[in-house]
């Protein structure tokens, strides 16, 4: 069974008004929830920061594969974030870096960003029809996405999705709520 407060953010992104994008991470986030129960695993609290970063984590992705990037998965390009989110919490990474930052930033500066205090890893799925299909493939993978999906010491989940077909990505962000 969720959690109650779980089921507010599930319903309204999986009533017909809400984007596709956004049912489709909603979905995400049940579905990785189902299989951690499945497994005896507590169920993850929504967590709206780590969403955010999952968002411009699949975003940026998505940008990166259609434009035909030699990509770096798991990381996002500094410049352009910067550029296309310049109201991001950019203080809290010139306090780490100085003034000169990383050509990429990996999801723990970016999930810093959208003002997530605590410590963070991501799954990333390419090319997923449903939800299902990306935790079924995280399930099944041998690479750290089936630990993350099942590590006790997560507490929150965000999760985002960026367009369809091949340049399909999902992007699901496990935090430990610090």
């Amino acid at each position: 069974m969720f959690r109650i407060h779980a089921l507010p953010l599930a319903l309204a992104l999986l009533s017909g008004t809400a984007r596709a994008a956004d049912r489709f991470a909603a979905t995400l986030f049940v579905e990785v929830n189902a299989y951690r129960d499945s497994q005896g695993v507590g169920l993850l609290d929504h967590n709206a920061a780590l969403s955010e970063a999952a968002d411009i984590e699949a975003t940026w992705t998505n940008l990166a594969l259609r434009r035909g990037y030699r990509l770096a998965f798991h990381t996002t390009d500094t410049a352009w974030l910067l550029a296309e989110r310049p109201d991001l919490r950019w203080e809290r990474l010139y306090a780490t870096y100085g003034p000169v930052l990383p050509a990429e930033l990996g999801i723990h500066d970016v999930a810093r960003l959208c003002g997530y205090s605590g410590l963070c890893r991501d799954n990333i799925g390419l090319a997923n029809k449903t939800p299902a299909n990306a935790v079924t493939g995280w399930a099944r993978s041998t690479s750290g996405h089936r630990e993350n999906m099942l590590d006790p010491a997560w507490t929150e989940l965000g999760t985002g999705h960026k367009g369809g077909g091949q340049d399909a990505v999902c992007v699901a962000v496990f935090g430990d709520a610090l």
